[in-house]
C-alpha cells in the first residue's frame, strides 16, 4: 500500500505473501512480534539459471540408430533353449476302481510300501474317472 497511510503488519504480510516480497513479510513480522525473524527462516537465494548451450548436430542420434540395429540383429540370433529331459510314465492302479493308468512320475503317492498287501494298488492314487466323482 502506498500513500500517506501506514500499512498494518497484517496487510504487509498479506501483500508480501501475495507478491512474494520477502522484505514486506519481514516488516509485517517485525510489526506484529517486535523482533526480526531468525536467519534460518529466510529462504536461500535462488541460483541463477544457466543458459542451455547444447547444440544438436545429429551425430548422437545416428550413432544410436546404428547401435540399435546391431542390437536388434543380435537379439534375433538367440541360441535355442535347452529341452527338458524326457520322463517315462509309470503305471499306477486306482485305489477305488482298480483301473491301471499311466501317469507322470511326479504324481506317484509318497506312501507306497512294497511290503504291504495292497495288491499293487497305490493307497492314495485315484484315476481321472474316480477323481471327478
Amino acid at each position: 500500500m502506498t500513500g500517506t497511510r501506514m500499512a498494518s503488519p497484517i496487510e504487509l504480510l498479506r501483500e508480501g505473501i501475495a507478491s512474494r516480497n520477502w522484505d514486506k513479510i519481514i516488516q509485517g513480522y517485525t510489526g506484529l512480534t517486535g523482533s526480526t525473524p531468525p536467519a534460518a527462516a529466510r529462504p536461500a537465494p535462488l541460483a541463477e539459471k544457466k543458459p542451455n548451450r547444447f547444440v544438436d548436430d545429429g551425430t548422437i542420434a545416428k550413432n544410436q540408430i546404428k547401435d540399435s540395429k546391431k542390437l536388434s540383429r543380435q537379439s534375433q540370433k538367440a541360441p535355442p533353449k535347452a529341452a527338458r529331459p524326457a520322463f517315462e510314465e509309470i503305471d499306477l492302479t486306482c485305489c477305488r476302481c482298480g483301473k491301471s493308468q499311466r501317469v507322470h512320475p511326479g504324481l506317484r503317492p509318497v506312501a507306497i510300501d512294497p511290503d504291504s498287501k495292497n495288491d499293487g494298488r497305490a493307497p492314495d492314487f485315484k484315476c481321472d474317472r474316480c477323481v471327478g466323482r
